[in-house]
């Protein structure tokens, strides 16, 4: 195996993708078309258990393909569903997920702006109530 290969191959496996072999069923493709269309903003008004998590990070999954990058964060109204985010999140490979349940939050934030404003390309996931 050539030395470029073997540098290559964990920085492929770190990569965010789709979880499933399947991919993003059709009607989350046109959802996310429909969110670009929509400069980036809407809502996704999608029956229980269709993939409303999964769709939307899909859609992160999609802009990070274009840009090389994902900063990102979710409002939810309760624990249970940053518990689903931060898990289906994870599935998708994501690195740098964070939560308020986690002690030092606020710290991981403000370092994460601060790596923005010195120009920093940083990516990250940080889901709340």
């Amino acid at each position: 195996m050539k030395l470029s290969s073997m540098i290559e191959l964990p920085i492929n496996k770190c990569s965010p993708k789709f979880p499933y072999s399947s991919g993003p069923r059709e009607y989350q493709k046109i959802a996310y078309g429909n969110w670009v269309q929509n400069n980036y903003q809407g809502i996704f008004a999608m029956a229980t258990g269709t993939g409303k998590t999964i769709t939307s990070l899909n859609c992160v999954l999609e802009e990070y393909h274009s840009t090389g990058i994902y900063c990102i964060l979710v409002l939810v109204p309760t624990r249970a569903l940053v518990d689903q985010w931060r898990n289906e999140a994870q599935k998708f490979n994501y690195s740098n997920i964070h939560t308020t349940q986690e002690k030092d939050w606020f710290n991981i934030l403000s370092n994460h702006f601060l790596n923005k404003c010195l120009g920093l390309r940083d990516n990250l996931i940080f889901i709340s109530t």
